[in-house]
């Protein structure tokens, strides 16, 4: 078995950001370069097909089962969505790190271009160190791993994200210090694999794995993405603008069919009010995370507060505009954990830069079994 320093080697193949802040100056990040590696693959097109079409990614694991549902006897195969180049690795940290390398490969000759004084940070969001994979990860060695096999690394100023809750929260500050000029560039990045044993083992128990003879519940998948911003006086190819970032605390996080939930909708509601814009200009929706009942009725909710059914057209009047359409990686991915909102950056970037039909303003929801919801603006 491959060590994770070897996975490292590349393959061949609530802050006030983007808007009007508070002393009206309009602070333009964008997002110049993309890297990604996951079961659709590493080129970001191929993601957003899998997601439209939708193609579903889960399989029957040969070996993991969980009981049979409604007290029936016997046991069904595991639903799993794994990245079928890392069949036999079984040490999620080592999966980890190959994903890792392959998804830096998209971004590093992008990095290669920067001029060499430019103050580079790096981010990388990682599974919660109280999960038993993420205990596995020691960020010094990959940290060590990445300086010394990618050189416009060396001197970069890592951070690492334990992802108890959404990245929204660091990653908004960061561009905070991107706009006022501490740094350069960001790479921001993330990685998790949740397939190993004792991840799905976790689900089981808590009854939560979806299965052959069961669907409702968590797919674990992995994946992971990089995206590289810069400022707008940076001269280079222009994915997407971030027009805001914004963060809010649910009360009632895993509790969607018994409580009210405001978290998503503050969350969404005061990043428009940052960009300026209202809910009727967000074209589409990408959805971070999903796939149990309870991300359903809490998406319900915040549909009926920001985009409303739509009025039927009245005499001499215009129909009102109904739902953005919706993208979710759940279907295509399974469940990519801290890997899911910088994964959904790269889909949301694909999704601006394809016409048929355009979307020009996007949003990406962070919504998982953690109290904060995360909500990224982006637009052409």
């Amino acid at each position: 078995m491959r060590t994770a320093s070897e996975h490292f080697r590349a393959p061949a193949g609530n802050a006030k950001l983007a808007g009007k802040g508070a002393e009206g100056q309009t602070r333009d990040i964008c997002i110049s370069a993309t890297g990604l590696f996951c079961l659709a693959g590493d080129q970001p097109f191929a993601l957003l097909g899998a997601v439209a079409a939708p193609l579903c990614g889960a399989r029957p694991h040969p070996s993991l089962t969980a009981p049979l549902p409604h007290d029936q006897e016997g046991e069904s195969p595991l639903l799993t969505a794994a990245v079928s180049e890392l069949a036999g690795v079984d040490d999620p940290s080592v999966r980890m790190a190959a994903l890792v390398a392959g998804a830096l490969a998209g971004v590093l000759p992008r990095l290669d271009e920067l001029p060499e004084e430019s103050s580079l940070l790096v981010m990388i969001g990682l599974p919660s160190a109280q999960t038993p994979r993420g205990a596995m990860v020691q960020c010094e060695r990959w940290e060590e791993d990445l300086r010394r096999r990618h050189p416009r690394l060396s001197c970069a100023t890592f951070r690492w994200i334990r992802n108890d809750q959404t990245l929204a929260e660091p990653f908004g500050d960061a561009c905070q210090q991107l706009g006022a000029g501490q740094w350069d560039a960001i790479l921001l990045g993330a990685v998790d694999s949740l397939v190993d044993e004792l991840t799905c083992a976790e689900l089981v128990c808590a009854g939560r794995a979806a299965t052959t003879s069961d669907s409702e519940g968590g797919i674990p998948g992995e994946a992971a993405a990089f995206v590289l911003l810069q400022s707008s006086s940076a001269k280079r190819p222009r994915l997407a603008w971030l027009r805001g970032v914004g963060r809010a605390a649910e009360p009632h996080a895993g509790l969607a069919d018994e409580k009210p939930m405001t978290g998503l909708v503050r969350a969404i509601g005061e990043t428009l009010q940052q960009a300026g814009l209202a809910a009727k200009a967000v074209d589409a929706v990408v959805f971070a995370r999903g796939g149990e009942k309870g991300d359903c009725l809490e998406w319900h909710q915040v549909k009926c507060r920001h985009w409303p059914p739509a009025k039927p057209q009245g005499a001499g009047g215009e129909p009102e505009r109904g739902a953005p359409e919706e993208l979710q990686l759940h279907p295509a991915l399974g469940d990519t954990g801290a890997a899911a909102l910088v994964v959904s950056m790269v889909l949301a970037c694909a999704r601006l830069e394809f016409d048929h039909p355009r979307v020009d303003c996007l949003a990406l929801v962070d919504a998982g079994d953690a109290s904060e919801r995360g909500v990224i603006l982006l637009s052409r």
